[in-house]
């Protein structure tokens, strides 16, 4: 199957802007992204429209998708179906909610025959054409590391596909995860973990005894194949403890892990280290849960009293470390700051709207936490080269001269980027000289404050021998 023209278009111009949107883009697992045979791609789905674009870019073969029949009007219908999606008519898109009109205006038999239609086309796509297709069998997009209950449909669809073919089409399974770090923030990261296929054929004797079982059962497989790719915490407060515990004991985790995770790439060791604390707090929740919630109290108190002070973790770290010779001392400092001030200044001022604009439009359009970042990703794909083409077009208007508007140009990216790399150190030596001033001005908090993370890292480091001598893991 050959992508259509604005599938490749797409593609072309996705790629750049993700690169720019993103810090850092790590896939794990490239061995597993078959480029030949039919391929049934299943993916959590956290981060609605980015979720797709992600994974798409993962093949190099056009990918299908399914998604549901609302978004398939005007010209979004005309975009998705270009792009090789297939529409999906779900029952809740029927319902009114809140007291508004339904999405659809199908009725129950409308819907069937033509989630019928959706069925028939996916087996085609991949049994007839040896195609791929990507599925999210969670049905929605929720942003939370969570895997929320499994629909049958990715299930149904791969099993027919081999049925239809007499179990001849060699359809495999792909379970990918997407993980991101922050998935609302410009220049966040987000891993990529792809795991090992799961053939469809060895499940012929199970769906030919009991076709609705073998559908309930493979998703169950599918589940625990996705879950291997995840990060997954039970709850919102589960998750917010962790993410203190990332923040707090990850860094030291990463330190002294073993050799063949400290050779790791960063996105691996993060993923790593933060499925290690999920598990050992699951593991520790099992024997001492009073433990686990004493714990969760000094850890999120202590956050909570560094939030109070304007203040992260980071400094506090930064302070504790015996050789800190990477950071530059006060003339260091100095002299960045008079070399980065200027280009900092000509970056964020070049770049201010065009920067600004996106983030105001997503808040405009949306209150959805899932969509803000698609919405970032396709403003700031707009208003960058707009406002770049205009204060260009300015340049040359008032200096009539081409190499200078060039010039210009040339550096509006570069310093753009350094203008925001540069607000992030500038942060980040702001949280240092705090603390040089709460030592002086309120030096008993700043004791209290570090003891407390001394006590908290002796006891978490406590508990990972534990826990390593309890289940033999590091």
């Amino acid at each position: 199957m050959s992508p259509s023209p604005l599938y490749r278009f797409f593609k072309l111009i996705l790629r750049p802007a993700l690169a720019v949107f993103f810090q850092r883009v790590e896939v794990r697992g490239r061995e597993h992204l078959l480029e030949n045979g039919p391929i049934l791609v299943v993916s959590n789905h956290p981060n609605t429209l980015m979720d797709p674009i992600l994974v798409g870019m993962l093949w190099r073969r056009p990918l299908s998708f399914l998604a549901k029949s609302p978004f398939f009007r005007g010209i979004t219908g005309v975009v998705l179906r270009a792009a090789h999606a297939v529409p999906l008519y779900r029952k809740e898109d029927l319902e009114s909610k809140n007291g508004d009109k339904p999405a659809e205006t199908l009725t129950e038999t409308e819907r069937d025959a033509r989630n019928e239609e959706a069925f028939r086309a996916s087996f085609e796509l991949l049994g007839g054409r040896g195609g791929a297709l990507l599925i999210f069998p969670e049905g929605s997009s929720i942003l939370e590391r969570r895997l929320r209950p499994l629909k049958t449909g990715a299930a149904r669809i791969a099993l027919g596909t081999e049925a239809r073919y007499y179990w001849a089409a060699r359809l495999n399974i792909v379970p990918v995860g997407l993980n991101y770090a922050d998935a609302q923030r410009f220049r966040s990261r987000v891993f990529i973990s792809v795991g090992e296929p799961i053939e469809v054929a060895p499940w012929r004797e199970a769906y030919e005894k009991n076709a609705f079982q073998a559908a309930h059962d493979l998703t169950e497989t599918i589940r625990q194949a996705m879950e291997r790719q995840l990060l997954i915490t039970r709850s919102d407060e589960d998750d917010q403890f962790i993410r203190a515990l990332e923040t707090l004991y990850r860094p030291h985790l990463r330190a002294t892990a073993p050799a063949e995770l400290a050779n790791a790439s960063a996105g691996v060791q993060e993923f790593e280290l933060s499925k290690a604390l999920i598990d050992a707090v699951a593991w520790f929740e099992a024997r001492d849960p009073a433990r686990v919630n004493d714990l969760r109290r000094r850890v999120l108190s202590y956050q909570n009293a560094l939030a109070r002070l304007g203040l992260t973790d980071a400094p506090l770290r930064r302070a504790a470390a015996p050789d800190d010779s990477g950071v530059p001392g006060p003339l260091g400092q100095a002299l960045a700051v008079a070399a980065g001030g200027p280009m900092w200044l000509w970056g964020a001022v070049n770049n201010y709207l065009p920067y600004w604009l996106p983030a105001r439009i997503a808040a405009r359009l949306t209150k959805e936490i899932e969509f803000i970042a698609p919405i970032l990703l396709v403003a700031g794909m707009v208003t960058f080269p707009l406002f770049y083409a205009l204060q260009t077009w300015l340049v040359w208007r008032f200096t009539h001269s081409g190499l200078a508007a060039g010039l210009y140009l040339l550096s509006l990216p570069p310093t753009g980027f350094f203008a925001l790399a540069f607000s992030r150190w500038w942060a980040a030596r702001r949280g240092r000289w705090r603390i040089g001033w709460l030592g002086r001005k309120r030096e008993g908090l700043l004791q209290s404050l570090r003891y407390e993370r001394t006590a908290l890292l002796a006891e978490l480091e406590a508990a990972r021998k534990e826990w390593r001598a309890g289940t033999g893991r590091g």
